[in-house]
């Protein structure tokens, strides 16, 4: 993932936030005023209630029970750019990864080896049901702000909702008049205002491999398999987080981290997510800018 190294934080301030199963932390040349913090807090608060599949009255969570929902106009903004970059992403990305991630759920599989259990892996219809529920074309777009899943889909925007959320404190700190900030949530996920800023692409859990330089308007996503990876211990397969939906399976291409930059924190998000899996559309990847690979 990212790390901003200690030269480019020296005689900063830094603020943290814990949001999104997170840590969202905002670097600044000097600390913000406690009216900003207090925006900034605030915005994190009500993108994670709109947007998480884990709160129960998000708008994602009313779209995962099914029927018509009118969402709020932030929801409706990300799921249709969502929607746009998964079509350009020709089969890499989905949104509605959601029946195919509690198949290969990390977590689950470590419950079942602390208690003593062989956790089983999917079986070949389970997975074939769940890539049948990962298509676009389940998620319904009734005009205005009205959506609808169909056919038992479940969306899960932990894809795209970090670099979405990293660009939205971004332009509120902008507009709040502070003229230099780094916005990292989770590590992953990195927005910029003014420049440049110096950070560190870590190799795997510990080093840093390669430290690239960010101008003012960036988006970095780094996507990785080595956070949430069981590596073999079940049936010889290799599970992790990372799902490719045409395959129905965690990503087996080779790589086991990408990270990209490009003006837009969703776009790099599926952007470093496509590339992991092993696809690079042109169109998707215009203006996007590949920094590291591993």
């Amino acid at each position: 993932m990212t790390k901003t190294t200690k030269a480019a934080l020296s005689d900063r301030s830094r603020f943290a936030v814990p949001t999104m199963g997170t840590v969202a932390t905002i670097t600044t040349a000097t600390p913000l005023p406690d009216s900003v913090k207090q925006k900034v807090a605030g915005e994190l608060f009500r993108l994670e209630q709109l947007l998480s599949k884990f709160l129960p009255d998000s708008d994602i969570s009313k779209l995962n029970r099914g029927g018509w929902v009118q969402v709020h106009p932030m929801t409706g903004r990300v799921l249709v750019a969502t929607m746009d970059l998964a079509a350009l992403s020709q089969g890499a990305f989905s949104p509605l990864i959601g029946r195919l991630a509690q198949l290969w759920d990390v977590k689950a599989y470590l419950a079942a080896l602390a208690a003593g259990t062989t956790p089983t892996l999917p079986s070949e219809d389970a997975i074939a049901a769940a890539r049948a529920s990962c298509s676009t074309d389940l998620l319904e777009h009734g005009g205005g702000l009205r959506f609808r899943l169909r056919e038992g889909s479940m969306l899960d925007l932990g894809g795209v909702a970090k670099g979405y959320a990293a660009d939205r404190v971004r332009d509120l700190c902008e507009q709040e008049g502070i003229e230099r900030a780094l916005v990292d949530i989770g590590t992953s996920s990195i927005a910029t205002l003014g420049g440049p800023w110096t950070v560190g692409i870590r190799a795997g859990v510990d080093s840093i491999s390669q430290v690239v330089e960010l101008s003012s308007h960036t988006s970095l996503s780094t996507s990785g398999d080595y956070l949430q990876c069981l590596p073999e211990l079940v049936s010889g397969q290799v599970v992790h987080h990372i799902i490719d939906p045409a395959t129905g399976r965690p990503a087996a291409s080779g790589t086991r981290q990408v990270s990209v930059t490009c003006a837009d924190g969703m776009r790099a998000e599926v952007c470093s997510t496509a590339a992991l899996v092993g696809k690079m559309p042109p169109a998707l990847f215009e203006g996007v800018t590949v920094v590291a690979r591993s």
